[in-house]
């Protein structure tokens, strides 16, 4: 709830100083990450109390992120790579290089955080690497300054585009979610593409491509919409590794649907120095296309295994659907208008997500409280 809050105000007040927003962004990100990501994993139903360690991991992250808010004053005077760092500043450093490797081994797996440690250590011990490949190496504090301290490390572009847009997006799906949008997605896909050839399998595609307008994670489009697209398609008669497979790869084209993209959209648009609403306009027709693309193998692979169309009586009236929860859209439309009109992508999500609390109570069945 706190990090919710203090990324609304942020949006709709005003970010701090880019390092204090980035700090208070990691410090909230690594003591939750500790808490819900444990070091050993739980048997599925348990509800057990996290164990010191990974408090203690999660006291680590808070704290060493924060640091830098502590010592703002003195870290911002100084002049990079020439004021040498105090011992507290390197170990603090290093402490928090650990934590982040550690978060990242839980959240993604230890392939990638050996990879980012290789690189560590690579910058390190460069002088024993042959041919064209090999660098004196940094010293240990100037390796420290520049994964610690500086925009090309732990504080650079990614965490900057999470600790500004890309996490304001994920609390705006909180509250359409909470709002019942996805069942009027559900409904509204069911109306369009039921009874059409292969349509439980279109009704997915239909459903991931809808969900992925107001979420860029393919990983939430695959556990939302799939709850209830995949066991369609099996009893429609698809294989049922082939109705996973369908409903994978209409999850993952939500990365690419505007308005609400991955988070490498928001990083795109910051390396190449481009307002957020030209990638996503430039995704339009790319988006239009992948899903075209997986809408015609599905009707082809229909037509070829026999699948038959759902049943028009098994299926919800289009215009009742839109008369009935067209309205749970608002926001959405909103937030493209926002978009489309010059303002900024902060203003926009952030006046979207508030907008989704009034367009509640337009019906007592809705009703955020």
């Amino acid at each position: 709830m706190a990090f919710s809050l203090f990324q609304l105000y942020t949006a709709g007040f005003g970010t701090f100083e880019q390092s204090i927003q980035r700090s208070v962004h990691l410090a909230f990100g690594l003591s939750l990450l500790g808490l819900t990501y444990p070091l050993r994993r739980r048997g599925a139903g348990t509800a057990e109390a996290p164990p010191l360690a990974d408090w203690v991991f999660a006291l680590l992250g808070g704290l060493s992120s924060l640091y830098v808010v502590l010592q703002y004053e003195r870290l911002t005077t100084r002049i990079s790579m020439v004021t040498p760092l105090e011992t507290l500043d390197l170990a603090v450093g290093v402490t928090l290089t650990l934590v982040v490797l550690e978060a990242c081994r839980r959240t993604v797996g230890a392939g990638l955080a050996l990879v980012a440690a290789g690189f560590i250590v690579y910058g390190f011990v460069g002088w024993l690497v042959p041919g064209r490949f090999g660098h004196p190496g940094l010293p240990f504090d100037q390796l420290v300054e520049v994964v610690f301290l500086s925009s090309e490390g732990i504080f650079g572009i990614p965490l900057g585009v999470s600790a500004t847009y890309a996490f304001l997006f994920i609390v705006f799906g909180g509250f359409l979610m909470r709002l019942g949008l996805m069942s009027f997605f559900a409904d509204l896909a069911l109306a369009l593409a039921g009874a059409t050839s292969g349509g439980p399998a279109k009704v997915a595609i239909v459903c991931s491509a809808l969900f992925g307008t107001i979420s860029g994670s393919g990983i939430a489009n695959a556990i939302t919409t799939g709850s209830f697209t995949v066991p369609l398609m099996v009893r429609a008669g698809y294989r049922p590794h082939f109705a996973a497979g369908v409903e994978s790869a209409a999850s993952m084209g939500g990365n690419i649907m505007p308005p609400v993209m991955g988070a490498a959209a928001f990083i795109m648009a910051d390396f190449l120095g481009v307002p957020y609403q030209q990638v996503a306009v430039a995704a339009i027709i790319p988006a239009a296309l992948y899903f075209f693309g997986a809408g015609a193998m599905v009707h082809f692979e229909a037509l070829k295994q026999g699948i038959p169309r759902i049943p028009r009586a098994e299926l919800p009236p289009l215009g009742r659907v839109l008369r009935e929860r067209a309205y749970l859209a608002i926001p959405v439309v909103a937030l493209i208008y926002f978009m489309m009109s010059g303002r900024s992508v902060i203003f926009a999500g952030f006046w979207a997500t508030v907008l989704t609390i009034p367009v509640s109570y337009l019906r007592r069945e809705t009703r955020i409280t």
